[in-house]
């Protein structure tokens, strides 16, 4: 009788873990839409300016945050303030992603845009889910 229950569990916490990596895969393999197919939880960057697009970026909580590029050019990163509810952060190319954390009121912070040694600091709303 255990060891139906002990692989049930096993199984249920394999799928658990896996969904939360098919979520980072996602966020890690979209395609830069900017400029201007920008949208919800995405910002696009002027490579000259580092002027976001929107400012303020919007995010939902439990959703991904997204920070192309324009023309796909540098090395981009995103530094969050202290305290931002954010996680599960990377950064690829011109691209770099941020999970927003659960909140139950719209919160807004800053973060730093680091694009080949420059910076810049807009900022990020994260609005609780519906």
């Amino acid at each position: 009788m255990r060891k139906p229950i002990l692989f049930t569990v096993l199984l249920l916490l394999v799928f658990v873990l896996n969904c939360r990596h098919i979520d980072l895969y996602r966020a890690r393999h979209l395609a830069n839409p900017c400029p201007g197919g920008g949208g919800q939880g995405i910002a696009c960057i002027d490579p000259t300016t580092l002027a976001a697009t929107p400012e303020p970026v919007h995010v939902r909580s439990g959703k991904f945050v997204h920070f192309f590029v324009n023309g796909s050019r540098g090395q981009l990163q995103i530094d969050f303030a202290p305290g931002t509810p954010v996680d599960q952060q990377g950064h690829e190319g011109a691209h770099a992603w941020a999970h927003a954390k659960t909140v139950t009121r719209p919160e807004q912070h800053k973060y730093t845009i680091v694009l080949d040694g420059r910076k810049m600091d807009p900022t990020i709303m994260i609005d609780p889910a519906p």
